[in-house]
Order: structure tokens, then sequence, then C-alpha cells
């Protein structure tokens, strides 16, 4: 668009003379009546503006040199002189009335399309240029167009090497970042020096003048009309309600308007991707972040406001959900109200915050952006360091070198902030690697979260560490906007501090999350529409599921961040390839889901889902080894029992699944390897009773209690009463729950009376033996697990 702008806007200054060089009869060329209905002008002497517009060709692809343009220009002057000397306005000899630009444009000049709106047009923006009346334009002023023509042709003279960038389409090969910043900084010179010798800046012209200009010339075409909405848009949030007024307003507007032009030539040229590839890429995605940040804190709305309003906010955000520059498909409605709630919630007061107090975005928002990407970027800087995409290292020296590592030494990053924010980012920083020092910290390979009881000896390449970070990132982004952070001798200040270390989840936090982002979750395919209870499930698989779980009904930091990456690897990329697998596989059917994926065959998704088991799950290495002894029989005995439990509609059993059965068969199948991680201490792929006790003292006590006493309160009374005391009086009520969660695990439904150690082997007089005896029951495989996941699906899907 800027070069057809440019191409226009010299079509313009042309405009005027082209019509000379031809000659006949004319009556708008009359300043009086007497005059001679005929003027003859020399055609030989503007034979050269048939090379003009060549020439400008091609100096917009940058191939032009400096001699072409003296030529140009040289063609110019000759043109204006000839106008200037030769023809007479209508009312008055020495100017020219829009009337006047009409006619000699429409008489001579048709392909040229002005109408006389145009004409008023160009009128106001020769005034703004050249001052002067923007009723006319008259022959002194021709001369000042002159004058303002020599300066205009240094500055075309210094672009002709980045002339070709303001096309804004990606060639063959995409422009360094260093050319990019060179080309743009020498149109921010050139604009401004153009600025200097106008009128812009003591005039009223405003930017709906220049875009009603060129809308009325047609000076775009008409696909790039939304072009044009845009860089309104972008203008109105650079500037806001602002009036431009002097010249510092405008070479500020001229600053913020020339980056804006950098970083869409940088998307342009397709550089920037927000995914985890490289490192290079990674850091050119923060850099253009920070760019922006840095862009709207010197807009000129910001700087007259401290502010960026929401009326200029929205309209920008809308266009990025049009554009389709996200990942994810997203509603322009949804969207917005998406980056409203991350502000409300993220960056400003947390879960109490109020959304219909937000007016924009303010410092108090800025400085908490900024200082999340400080972390991040302090963060990313060791995974640099320590390690490549082309080499893997050992999770122990990785430990060792982030022991060592002192991001206060990475002062590039830090000095921009004063002493206090600075120590918020090394906090965040030190909490970050506190977890990556922990017993079991969140690796990855193969772009999912790893789960295994001999996690340590997996190595780690940069990829990896960047992709868990990230996710981590997410994690604590989620506790900060819906967490609680409580005030402790550690934490005197609370939220306030932005540490998460001591922050946890509620179970309301978490369905408030999910309420807030329903929207945007269902239209992202993140959700599935029909859950009613989503958010209070997800909080007790959290709570009883991750490798950290306690089961004290809090999502601790630890928790959160397991927790996260266990949706983002087995909801998210484990799925993705499972789809992919099965659409290979020619198991899709024509009809749709709700998520709009295809609903699969069952009968041929249960065989490839075996035969590429080891790939769907190639980070749960030990479940893969126990598949891998699975006869086909086997298999599907196995993967039915697991449907059981995750299937949405169990009149599909047998005919075909669809996304969401696919989605919770894989996320289940990563909390039964995180318990086996946990808990298996022997290694030996089962759960002996005293295994699962050990579980039970470390996360399910509180829920066996709970579902005991929903469930099974009758059977418990009868238990505590006169005459089972008298029998089982050595043994509590706590002993009771206890071995009949054992039995659950075992046999996938609670015991009854007689599954007790019979009455008449008097159990108290004497050896004590167990409540519920379980020598002869061997151990739980995972399969055997599978049933205990009916009762915990049952239990966690409630709204008890």
């Amino acid at each position: 668009m800027i070069s057809r702008m440019l191409n226009d806007g010299v079509k313009m200054i042309l405009i005027l003379g082209i019509s000379l060089q031809f000659s006949g009869c004319t009556d708008f060329l009359r300043g009086k009546p007497e005059k001679k209905d005929t003027l003859f002008v020399n055609k030989e002497s503007l034979s050269c503006l048939k090379e003009v517009a060549v020439q400008f060709k091609t100096f917009l692809k940058s191939e032009s040199n400096p001699k072409d343009i003296d030529q140009s220009f040289t063609c110019l002057d000759q043109t204006l002189n000839e106008f200037q000397n030769r023809v007479e306005g209508r009312q008055d000899a020495q100017s020219f009335s829009s009337d006047d630009l009409y006619e000699i444009f429409n008489s001579f000049i048709q392909d040229a399309q002005i109408s006389k709106d145009s004409s008023v047009d160009l009128l106001l923006l020769k005034a703004a240029v050249l001052g002067g009346s923007n009723q006319k334009i008259t022959k002194i002023e021709i001369s000042d167009l002159r004058n303002f023509l020599m300066v205009l042709k240094p500055e075309l003279k210094s672009l002709i090497p980045y002339a070709k960038i303001f096309n804004f389409k990606k060639g063959t090969t995409a422009y360094s970042k260093a050319l990019l910043r060179d080309a743009f900084a020498q149109l921010n010179m050139s604009l401004k020096n153009l600025l200097k010798v106008t009128n812009v800046a003591r005039s009223d012209y405003q930017f709906d003048d220049f875009k009603r200009l060129v809308t009325n010339l047609s000076m775009i075409e008409a696909e790039s009309n939304d072009l044009l909405q845009l860089a309104t848009k972008i203008k109105n949030i650079l500037v806001g309600k602002y009036v431009l007024q002097t010249e510092a307003d405008y070479f500020l507007f001229v600053d913020n308007l020339t980056e804006v032009l950098r970083l869409y030539a940088t998307q342009v040229q397709g550089t920037i991707h927000f995914e985890i590839v490289s490192k290079d890429g990674m850091n050119e995605a923060i850099e253009y972040i920070q760019s922006w940040l840095i862009l709207l804190e010197n807009s000129v709305q910001y700087k007259n406001k401290q502010l960026i309003s929401l009326d200029t906010l929205d309209p920008v955000v809308e266009e990025i959900a049009k554009q389709n520059i996200l990942p994810v498909s997203i509603s322009g409605p949804t969207l917005i109200n998406f980056y409203k709630m991350l502000i409300v919630r993220v960056f400003d007061s947390g879960r109490t915050g109020e959304l219909n107090k937000l007016t924009g975005l303010t410092q108090v928002h800025f400085s908490n952006i900024k200082r999340e990407v400080a972390i991040y970027r302090l963060y990313m800087n060791f995974i640099d360091q320590v390690s490549t995409n082309e080499q893997r290292v050992p999770i122990h020296k990785i430990q060792t070198s982030l022991k060592s590592f002192d991001p206060k030494t990475l002062e590039f990053i830090l000095k921009p902030f004063d002493k206090p924010e600075q120590i918020k980012i090394l906090n965040g920083f030190e909490e970050l690697k506190s977890e990556f020092l922990g017993s079991r910290p969140v690796v990855y390979r193969f772009k999912k979260m790893v789960i295994a009881a001999n996690q340590s000896v997996w190595d780690q390449n940069w990829a990896d560490l960047a992709r868990g970070f990230y996710t981590k990132m997410l994690a604590r982004e989620l506790l900060i906007g819906w967490g609680i952070s409580p005030v402790t001798v550690a934490n005197p200040t609370g939220y306030a501090s932005k540490e998460i270390a001591h922050s946890f989840m509620t179970e309301e936090g978490l369905i408030q999350w999910y309420a807030e982002f329903k929207d945007f979750g269902i239209e992202s395919k993140a959700f599935d529409p029909r859950s009613m209870n989503a958010g209070s499930e997800s909080f007790k698989q959290a709570d009883l599921l991750t490798y950290s779980a306690n089961g004290d009904s809090k999502m601790g930091f630890l928790e959160s961040i397991q927790y996260v990456n266990m949706l983002v690897s087995g909801g998210g990329e484990t799925l993705t390839e499972i789809q992919a697998g099965l659409a290979r596989a020619q198991c899709n059917l024509k009809e749709l889901d709700v998520f709009g994926f295809p609903w699969n065959s069952e009968a041929c998704a249960v065989l490839d889902i075996k035969r590429n088991f080891g790939f769907y799950f190639s980070n749960l290495s030990w479940l893969n080894a126990y598949v891998q002894k699975m006869n086909d029989s086997q298999f599907a005995e196995f993967y039915f029992e697991l449907m059981e439990v995750t299937r949405i509609d169990a009149k599909y059993r047998g005919s075909q699944i669809q996304t969401a059965d696919l989605r919770s068969m894989s996320i289940i199948l990563y909390y039964i390897e995180s318990l086996y991680a946990v808990y298996d201490a022997d290694g030996n792929a089962a759960f002996s009773s005293q295994e699962i006790r050990e579980a039970y003292a470390g996360r399910f006590k509180a829920f066996a209690n709970k579902y005991a006493m929903d469930n099974a309160k009758a059977q418990i009374d009868e238990f505590s009463g006169f005459l089972s005391q008298t029998v089982y009086g050595c043994y509590s009520q706590e002993d009771l729950i206890r071995e009949s969660f054992v039995y659950l695990v075992f046999n996938g439904r609670t015991p009854t009376k007689d599954d007790l150690t019979p009455a008449w082997k008097l159990p108290c007089i004497g050896t004590k033996p167990p409540l519920i005896d379980f020598s002869s029951k061997g151990e739980v495989e995972r399969k055997t697990m599978i049933s205990t996941f009916k009762i915990l699906k049952a239990v966690l899907g409630s709204k008890k």
C-alpha cells in the first residue's frame, strides 16, 4: 500500500502537467472570455513525461539510480514551468480552483478518474504541504511546489535501496532484520526532513482528510481497502483522540508510524513465528513483542494520556481476529473479551478485579507485562546457553548449570527496570528455577511431557527445555490471575509481590477461570461445549493425580505446573498425533463431531492405536513397555476398559469414537503413569497393597473419607456399632476407610462386610490380622487401575 501511495503521490504532482502533452481547443483554459480558445504547448518539452512513470516503477523495485531520479525531477520541474507560464484559471488567471482542476483532469486525463470531491481533497493537501488557501492553488504556490520537489529529490535518492521493501510483499528471500531497520530509519529521516519544509504541523489537516483523498482518488486497489481500514485503526491506537498540533507531535507520530511499518514488514517477511523451533526464532518473537510494547508506550496517545484506551484497542484486536494471525480461529468479540480478561486478571488485580472498571492499558499494565517478559527472557537466556537443538544434555548437568547461573549478570535485561522491579523479576526467576531443581522437574521429549519413574535419565535439548519452560510460564500466569497469594512472613505483600511459590488455586478459582474463558476455549476447540462441570473436575484431577498432588484441596505451585503440562501434552500434542494417525489409517468417517473433526471408525482406531502406541505415547516409556507385551486381543480388552472411563456416549461403543473420547483417553493415561511414577517404589510396574497405602496417605485420604461418607455411611455406622466393635474393636474407622480404598484399587469396587476378615476368626484376639486380607491378591497392574478410575471419574465429575 505504501508503494502505491508513493507512486500516486508523485502522480498527483504529475497530473497537473500531463494534460499539457495535448494541444487544442479548450474552454476552461480561458482566463478571460476575449482570449483565444486555443493554447499551444511545446510537446517536445514535455515528451520526457512518458519516461517518468517508467522510471518511477523502476524506483519502486530499487533498480533505479540517482541519475534516473535527476532526469525525472528535471522533467517534473519543466512540466510545472510550462503549466505555470501557459495556463490561466477561469476566475483568476493567477490561480486555479477545484473546479478548474476538475475540468483540466476530465478534459485531458480521463484515466485519472478525478472527481470534484478529489479536486477539493487535492487542494486541502496542497494547503497542508505548501500553505495558503485550501480553495485554490496559485502560480506562486506552483513555484513553492517546484522548490518542494528539490527537497524531495535527495530523499528519494536515499530511499532507492529500500523502496522495494515498501511494497510489503514477501520476496523469494526474506529481507534481513538489519536491512529492515535501515530502511525504516531512512524513511523516518526522510519524512521528518519533508515535514520541516511543509506547512503540515501548522495546518488543520487530519488523517481522515488524507484517507478521503486516497479513497476518492482510488489510490489503492479494491482488494486492499481492508488495509486502509487497518491503517485507520492503527492510527487511532497510536494517536487516540489527540489532535496533532506541533512539529514535535508530528515527529513523534512519524516515529510511531515508521515503527509500525517496520513491524508490519517484519511480519510480512514471515520471520516471526510464535512456535518453539529454534533459539533464534524464539528470540525474534520475544523481540517482536517487546517492540510492540515499546511502540505503544511511546505512542502519541500514551504520551499525552498515559493510557491506551479500550475504544482504540478493541478495533485492532478485532482486526487481528479477522486476519487469522493467531494459530486458532477466534471471533472478534471473543478475542476482545479474552484480552481484557487477561489484562484484568494477570496484569492488574487478579481474580477479584472488575472487568467493567478497565478503561485501557495503563502504566501498571505495561509494568506487569514487561516484568513477565523479562522473567521469560532471563530463563530463556539460560536455556540458550546450556543447550542446542543438535545436542542432548543430561538433566543432572542442566541442573548443575542452573544452580551456578546468575541472572543478575544479565544487565541488558534488568537495566531498564528500577530496583524493586528487578527484585520481582529475579524472584520470579528463582521460583521457576526451584521447580527444575526439584526431584521431578517438568521435562519434555518428542514435544510432550515425560512421565516416568526414571525421568532423570531422559536428556534434554533446547526445544525440550524451551517447551517445558513455556508451559511453566502459562501455569505461572494462571496462578497470578486466578490463584491466591497469602500474606506470609516470606511474602508480606501477598498478591502485590507477584510471587507464586506459595500461591495456590482453589476449586472456586479454577471454576472461575473455566467460566471466564469458556467462549475462547470452545472456539479454540480446547473446551468441550457439552461439559457442565469442567472447572471442578479439573481441579480435583490436579489435586489428586499430578506428581505433586497431595489431596489438600489446594492446587499449589508444582501441582499447577504439572497439571497444565499434562493438559498441553495429553490434550494437545498427543491428541494431534493420534488424530493425524487415524486420518492416515483412513479411520475418519464423514460425520463431524462437536469440535468439527471427523468421527472415527472404532474398529479401525483400535488397530491404529495399537500399531502406533509407541509413537503416540513415546513420552510414557513404562506404559509403552507394558503395552508392547500385549497381543491384539489383550490390547483390545485394555482399550475398551479404558474407553469405559473416557467415552462420552456409551451408545457408540464398538462403532465410532470422537475427539473428546480420544482426549480423555490420552489424559487419563498420563494420570495413571503419574501415579505409577511416584508410588511404584520397587519399579515392577504394579502396585502392592503397601504401595497403595502410601498413595492413600500421600494424597487420597481426604478423597476416600469424603467418598465413604457420601456413599457408604450406613456401612461405616454399622462397622462402628456395638456388635461390630465387639469383633472389630481393635480397628478404627480410619482403618476401615484406608483398607476399603486399597480394596477399591484391587477390585474396582468398594468392599462389603463379607470382604472383611471373618468375625469367626476373632481378629482382635491374639495376633491382629489385616482388616482385609490382600495376600492372595497379587499386585495391581495398569489394566486393573482403570477400574479404579471409573469410581474416580464419578466422584471427580460430581458437583459435591
